[in-house]
């Protein structure tokens, strides 16, 4: 077999067994060479190499005069063309941005080849070769527009159809949530996908885990309607991010932002002004390792910010703490609890005198948790106590960026983020005895390690090949500031103590009333949020056609420890402390009262289990890019995705419901009408040939794609297209 047909088999096995999700951040230029006269000129060297590093590729025009470049990283370059019997034709000043395909026709006048025409552009190439649309976000445009979270996604909020659903504060490094609740195109919230350097950095909820800051982004390419069959997994559109890489030339910033304290304004509920500060700090700097060959970029930013948070409650007061309801509620004493001789179907209970609870009656653990409550600061039993706190959040991160020119035919960079931020929830409490119990006495922790690894291959004048590898971690923690707390303190039961699986301070929840600790129920987890990513991308030009092929696989998981209910969540509310359990009456019980006597009205203990769950996604698409015309280019592919749905990795899941299956509550009936009728149960993954994933995975998942892109006159481009895709 020939050395071609080893590089074609080679290449056919690296795209076919890397299935998957085949995303692109490179550009590329394509064009005719004619003489004076329109005619093609076959056999034409064309160069083109990229101004700022000098690093350079050729090719050849083929038998109908045509030369393309297709992965080329994006940056500023100069088209050079030569052939014996002409001028030398160079154009400078080419700007080909991220995934930009330019169509840059060449005229070749006759005379010597030391001769040279020279043309500089005067204004920005319109992307004439696909039907696809967007907006490029250079660093000038990132750098310059206002931007409040300094988060260059938000940015995109000057394109068109793109529309931020969230909430405009939490736009930082570590507001990766908030930060991914876009629309692009009309598209679902967070249905887009996140691209750095080609590869995604999404989680498994669909969040960009990683917010490069300015400093570090060359472009972010925002593509709201995407007809190339390259581009999936979005139901709305890509934010496609090229990061910053270095040059022949040595350059760097540096920044330091501070908002003085004294200049802030006073909180409307404060009598004194809060402890505000902010602090905002970073840099870059880039250049040459080796000149013409090895680059270098890499980037730094943080903050730390102290923003005041000022919130109005209800706490007991010192009276109800002893058990004097008094000019509260009228309180009841559920152990007298008896049919209404009355009102048949109701009952009744007996008040207690002047509303007070005698100490007797009272719970060893209700009298304990009084404690854990401040004393009113306001007047009255509404919104008696006022307090402010301040957040003091960290946040930092680094990246960089080496590129390497190996030989004229080969190419590789790598790019390495981290990212680190310590975020804590107000604590109402703090400064009291109470704050080991403050409902939101929690800190989130997130830090993030996400490599790129970009690898370019021209192994002749007409194909390129292109080979990326991803990984992202995501370690998203909330851990409670009770973390180690003793239950048994609280006078629990020692059954009880010994059962509890994680020593922290429970979750009591309270109608009318602060909780104490509540927030164990929603915020007390251990995330591990991971990614994988292999693709592949294979393009081949003949005569007027640039074949595309390509493919990846892609795994994307979490390990999830929740702890929520791990150390105990109780909650109270009137219903014992009332005249009536099933009717409530106005001024009657109180939910307080219901936890000095011990009456919770639920209550939860749950045991954290780890769970690692995760999807796979492969994919694979063919493009024809065919430019029928000096004016006319057809985009024409197809795609193919399939992926899983979610699994957990020891089957530790329900996949379905089995309306026949056998009820175990039926063998406890013995009316046989009713056990007859009992039937219905759950399915697990594994068991019984059941399937080890979740829902309805798409086999059939081929997406069509159909584009053109009609040059009427220069500067003016009609686009058209057709495509379907798949939501993630």
């Amino acid at each position: 077999m020939s050395n071609r047909g080893e590089l074609v088999c080679f290449l056919l096995f690296v795209i076919w067994t890397t299935p998957g999700f085949t995303q692109s951040f490179q550009g590329g230029i394509r064009g005719a060479v004619t003489d004076s006269v329109g005619a093609v000129i076959p056999g034409v060297e064309v160069t083109l190499a990229n101004e700022a590093t000098n690093v350079a590729r050729s090719t050849v025009s083929n038998e109908v005069g045509q030369y393309v470049f297709s992965a080329v990283a994006p940056g500023t370059y100069k088209l050079r063309a030569a052939l014996q019997g002409f001028k030398t034709f160079e154009r400078s000043g080419i700007n080909i941005g991220t995934q930009q395909f330019i169509n840059l026709d060449i005229s070749l006048e006759p005379g010597a080849v030391t001769e040279e025409v020279q043309v500089t552009a005067d204004a920005p190439l319109l992307e004439t070769a696909t039907a696809s649309t967007g907006a490029s976000l250079p660093n000038y445009f990132l750098s310059t527009l206002p931007n409040t979270g300094r988060n260059a996604y938000m940015t995109s909020l000057i394109v068109p159809t793109v529309i931020h659903n969230g909430n405009p504060f939490y736009v930082r490094q570590q507001d990766q949530t908030n930060s991914s609740l876009l629309s692009l195109g009309g598209g679902p919230m967070r249905g887009n996908n996140y691209l750095m350097d080609g590869v995604p950095i999404t989680d498994l909820r669909n969040r960009a885990v990683f917010i490069p800051n300015i400093e570090a982004v060359g472009e972010v390419k925002v593509q709201v309607n995407t007809y190339d069959a390259e581009m999936g997994r979005t139901g709305g559109g890509v934010f496609n991010t090229t990061m910053k890489s270095g040059t022949n030339e040595w350059h760097g910033a540096g920044f330091v932002q501070q908002r003085p304290q004294p200049w802030a304004a006073r909180n409307f509920f404060d009598a004194t002004k809060a402890d505000f500060q902010y602090w905002l700090f970073g840099g870059a700097a880039g250049g040459p390792i080796k000149k013409n060959r090895t680059f270098f970029w890499a980037s730094t930013e943080g903050y730390k910010t102290g923003t005041p948070w000022t919130l109005k409650m209800n706490v007991p007061t010192a009276a109800m703490r002893q058990g004097d309801f008094s000019g509260v509620a009228n309180i009841f004493d559920p152990a007298t609890t008896r049919p209404d001789p009355n009102r048949p179907g109701t009952y009744i209970r007996d008040q207690f005198p002047a509303n007070r609870i005698p100490a007797n009656k009272q719970n060893a653990v209700g009298r304990a948790l009084m404690q854990f409550w401040p004393s009113p600061n306001q007047p009255g039993l509404i919104d008696n106590y006022i307090k402010t706190d301040v957040l003091h959040d960290v946040a930092d991160q680094i990246s960089g960026k080496v590129d390497h020119n190996i030989n004229q035919h080969n190419t590789i960079n790598g790019t390495f983020a981290w990212y680190f931020s310590h975020e804590p929830f107000p604590v109402y409490f703090r400064g009291t005895p109470a704050e080991i119990a403050d409902q939101s006495n929690y800190k989130l922790y997130r830090k993030v390690y996400a490599p790129v690894v970009n690898y370019t291959l021209t192994p002749d004048a007409s194909s390129v090949l292109t080979l990326r590898y991803g990984y992202n971690q995501f370690q998203d923690d909330c851990v409670p500031a009770s973390d180690g707390f003793d239950v048994a303190t609280l006078g629990f039961d020692s059954s009880y103590v010994n059962a509890v699986p994680v020593k922290q301070f429970p979750g009591f929840i309270f109608d009318d009333y602060r909780a104490l600790g509540a927030m164990a129920a929603q915020y007390n987890y251990k995330n591990k949020w991971l990614s994988q990513n292999l693709i592949g991308n294979y393009s081949k030009f003949v005569g007027r056609h640039n074949l595309r092929v390509g493919g990846a696989y892609r795994q994307i998981g979490v390990n999830f420890t929740d702890r929520s209910e791990g150390t105990g969540v109780f909650s109270f509310d009137k219903v014992f402390t009332q005249s009536d359990p099933n009717n409530a009456r106005a001024g009657e019980g109180n939910a307080i009262a219901s936890l000095l006597m011990g009456y919770p009205a639920s209550g939860r203990l749950t045991t954290p289990t780890p769970l690692r769950f995760f999807t796979r996604n492969y994919a694979g698409y063919a493009q024809d890019d065919f430019r029928f015309s000096q004016n006319l280019t057809f985009n024409l592919g197809v795609r193919y995705e399939y992926e899983t749905d979610l699994m957990e990795k020891d089957d530790r899941l329900v996949v379905g419901f089995d309306r026949n299956a056998a009820n175990p509550v039926a063998q406890k009936v013995t009316d046989p009408a009713i056990k007859e009728r009992l039937k219905g149960g759950l399915t697990y993954a594994g068991v019984n040939g059941n399937p080890k994933h979740q829902g309805d995975p798409q086999k059939l998942g081929f997406q069509p794609r159909f584009g053109f892109a009609y040059t009427v006159r220069p500067g003016t481009v009609v686009r058209g297209g057709y495509g379907i895709v798949f939501a993630p």
